[in-house]
């Protein structure tokens, strides 16, 4: 939804604020799951596992701008299709695998 929402806006919004964006409203929906990782992290609760639900995000350097992932705009990312409105079809309906 966020991404939808930045390229609507024009796509000038970074993957890294995107994916910030989404993180948030990750745990402004999911609170309930912070309260409990935060009791994990604090020693409150006994369990094996050092966090559940986390939301993370792996970014690498893309050659052709010469850029970090994270501070490439994202209308850069979209314009990689070869099918100009395939990309719109795509934010739409998202459950449509590209090339179909």
């Amino acid at each position: 939804d966020e991404l939808r929402k930045a390229l609507e806006a024009g796509g000038s919004k970074s993957l890294g604020e995107v994916q910030a964006l989404a993180e948030a409203r990750y745990w402004a929906d999911n609170a309930g799951i912070k309260v409990q990782n935060d009791r994990i992290l604090a020693g409150e609760l006994p369990t094996e596992a050092s966090t559940v639900g986390t939301v993370g995000c792996e970014a690498g350097f893309d050659g052709r701008s010469q850029q970090l992932m994270m501070a490439l705009p994202v209308r850069e990312i979209v314009n990689e299709t070869n099918e100009p409105n395939e990309m719109n079809t795509v934010m739409r309906n998202p459950k449509r695998p590209l090339g179909e």
